[in-house]
């Protein structure tokens, strides 16, 4: 830790020239004195740039295939995508990315910066990058306008980037290191890569725990991302299939590819933000791209700026890097480590690129044998059916190894080995190669064994920093052109680690002060409770005020109630009360008797003249009925003719039918009033009487029934 009293201008600028030093020592064959004094002069024109702000990244990867032709592809936009091409764009200022992908003045100041702009989205909060669609034909103006503006850092096109697929076989050395260290479980390793299966037997125990949504979004559906966490990172002594290069560790996957293998800038860029969200101490990034992109180095620079060392494959295009650049591993970060691949013999694998000045050291990256998803389909071997182990070739599979060491050192470490040492060590404690001499800055391939020992060192037990690796001497310095160079960029990355913990400290500090604005913040949201606390306050006591006033005056009554008199007075009041109402009803009943017996007065004439009616219809309905009984005496007579003239049958039948009219007549009657049943009565008798002459007709002589016939004439007339 830097002490607070060291002036940070000076360590900037001379952080600044190291890198210019570097820069230019790494441009000639040959550095001697001369040519020291030639780099150093080159460093009056050298001048800091700061580096970018936060900006946020979106966008897509587009890998061309697995396999890659050993000529160097186009730079097509997008390339396998129909989608319109999409720029990535860095705003200054913070929150002005999240503001123009919410709509807000950002957004209409990018629209409004050329035709056809669209489809505004955050890409990365903490880089303040947003992704925006063009129009196919409108590219370069757009690129163009945008960059004129004075609020865009830079735009540029998204490129895509592709996936490394030639493997060297296993030679690091790392299980003679196992029995010191092999648990890295305390260092999280972040693998951007096609995502990873989960749930693979061996290699579910070493995966970092995450919410299933996240689990189910970055699932493997190629293959390769699973492959590459296997070798990193698979479960050792478990009986089953493979050991990672740490038998126990902590491995987040990060799906920035597709299930065939493509993806884009700023779906890596996208990654990278979620491992820096998770404090992730490694990312290994086995992916590659040709484009130079500012939005890629930004993500990374960031990433190692927080203190985690970036692993990335060399590619497998058979050419030096240092002329034919392929990016992220030509970009000259502290704390950025390239690997090439190697094969059986210790020689550079023919598809693996290399580059003296931007590829630090290899690792093996052929016939490597590791975890795969069932149906994997490698252009190499047959890996198809339910396997769920198979081989597999390139540079990809080698960045893991280093990737898996890097952990164990930092494990063995106790986390106190900063990236930048890291990166130093891992050079350093390579095994030379001589075939690599002259391919990879170290000169040979990682040594899991000698890095556990060496971090051991200069990392001993008990509290405490890590110490800094001894200079070599000056005569090796000006006869040893590797060693020169490896002495510089330890100086580089001592200078550079220094301007991490000061970018650090300026972090904290940046941090205290929005923390010290909160705190303000948060005091005048107090001070402004305490005074709507005090307004309530009062109010509440007006209100007890208004309380107590009330009862003072009900006690006032109360005790005006109490004097003597009072009651006596009241006692008055009640009996003139009582006597007031006694009278009322009194007349109340009085007027309720005079209003019944008129009531019953006219209910009684009411059932008079009821009566009277009754009496009326009763006299009219015996009228009725003395007129019908002279119907019945005349037709009798007739029934008296017609049994002298027609025979007995006849008489009879004939009988039978008058006997029943003068039956519906009774009935009509008896329905007819209820004072006249004694009438009905005898009516009836005589309709008795009438059917017994019928009987007697059929039984006797047609002379007794004429007979019988006058007896119940004159009985009818009595009746």
């Amino acid at each position: 830790m830097l002490s607070p009293r060291l002036p940070l201008l000076p360590l900037l600028l001379l952080a600044c020239s190291f890198r210019c030093i570097t820069a230019q020592v790494r441009r000639v064959a040959w550095v001697g004195p001369a040519q020291l004094a030639a780099a150093t002069a080159a460093t009056a024109s050298c001048r800091c740039r700061p580096a970018p702000t936060s900006a946020t990244l979106q966008g897509s990867f587009s890998s061309n295939s697995l396999i890659l032709s050993q000529t160097r592809p186009s730079h097509n936009l997008q390339a396998g995508s129909n989608e319109p091409p999409r720029l990535i764009v860095q705003l200054s200022g913070g929150g002005a990315a999240a503001s123009a992908a919410g709509g807000g003045d950002d957004a209409v100041g990018i629209a409004s910066a050329a035709p056809g702009i669209s489809n505004v989205k955050l890409l990365s909060p903490s880089l303040n990058m947003v992704t925006v669609q063009v129009a196919s034909g409108s590219v370069a103006q757009t690129l163009a306008s945008l960059q004129r503006r004075p609020d865009v850092v830079f735009a540029e096109v998204d490129h895509p980037v592709y996936l490394g697929n030639r493997v060297h076989y296993q030679r690091i050395k790392a299980q003679l290191a196992w029995p010191t260290i092999s648990n890295a479980s305390s260092v999280l390793t972040c693998v951007i890569d096609t995502g990873v299966m989960w749930s693979h037997p061996d290699l579910k125990r070493n995966l970092h725990r995450m919410p299933i949504a996240y689990v189910k979004k970055n699932t493997d559906d190629n293959g390769h991302g699973t492959h590459v966490a296997g070798i990193l990172g698979a479960v050792g002594n478990n009986g089953i299939g493979i050991a990672g290069t740490a038998l126990t560790s902590n491995v987040l996957a990060c799906k920035a590819l597709d299930s065939k293998g493509q993806g884009t800038v700023s779906t890596v860029v996208e990654c990278i933000d979620v491992c820096r969200a998770n404090r992730a101490d490694i990312i290994n990034l086995s992916v590659n791209t040709f484009s130079n992109s500012q939005a890629l180095r930004a993500a990374i620079r960031a990433a190692t700026m927080g203190g985690a060392l970036f692993v990335n494959s060399a590619g497998n295009n058979k050419w030096d890097v240092d002329t034919s650049p392929v990016y992220p591993s030509k970009y000259n970060i502290p704390g950025l480590v390239a690997v090439a691949g190697t094969n059986t013999s210790d020689m550079l694998e023919p598809r693996s690129n290399w580059g003296v000045k931007t590829i630090e050291l290899a690792a093996p990256g052929y016939q490597i044998f590791s975890t795969i998803l069932p149906g994997y389909k490698s252009y190499n071997y047959r890996c198809g059916g339910a396997r769920l182990y198979c081989y597999e070739d390139g540079t990809s599979q080698a960045a893991p190894f280093v990737a898996g060491a890097a952990a164990l050192a930092k494990a063995a470490s106790r986390r106190r080995l900063s990236n930048v040492q890291l990166a130093q060590l891992l050079m350093e404690t390579s095994d030379p190669v001589p075939r690599l001499k002259r391919k990879v800055t170290s000169g040979g391939i990682i040594n899991v064994n000698k890095l556990i020992r060496r971090v051991l060192r200069v990392c001993p037990a008990g509290p405490g920093r890590c110490q800094e690796a001894a200079a070599p001497s000056p005569d090796r310095l000006l006869t040893d052109r590797t060693s020169y160079i490896a002495y510089l960029e330890s100086q580089l990355e001592r200078v550079s680690a220094a301007c991490l913990t000061v970018s650090s400290f300026d972090g904290r500090l940046e941090e205290a002060v929005s923390a010290v604005r909160l705190l303000e913040d948060k005091t005048l949201n107090l001070a402004r409770l305490i005074s709507t606390a005090q307004q309530f306050a009062e109010q509440q006591g007006e209100s007890v005020g208004e309380v107590c006033r009330r009862l003072r005056a009900v006690e006032a009554r109360l005790a005006e109630l109490e004097q003597p008199g009072r009651a006596a007075e009241w006692e008055d009041k009640l009996r003139a009360v009582s006597a007031r109402v006694d009278s009322q009803a009194a007349q109340l009943e009085a007027t309720a008797e005079q209003r019944l017996k008129a009531a019953a007065a006219e209910l009684q004439a009411g059932l008079e003249e009821a009566c009277h009616g009754s009496h009326l219809h009763l006299e009219r309905k015996l009228g009725e009925a003395a007129g019908r009984l002279t119907e019945v005496e005349r037709r009798v007579r007739a029934v008296d003719e017609y049994a002298h003239q027609a025979d007995h049958g006849a008489a009879v039948a004939d009988l039978a039918g008058r006997l029943g009219s003068v039956e519906d007549s009774v009935a009509h009657l008896a329905k007819s009033d209820c004072g006249m049943k004694s009438t009905l009565g005898s009516l009836q008798a005589a309709v008795g009487q009438l059917k017994t002459a019928m009987v007697a007709v059929e039984l006797r002589p047609l002379g007794a029934a004429a007979a019988d016939s006058a007896d119940c004439l004159q009985a009818s007339r009595a009746c």
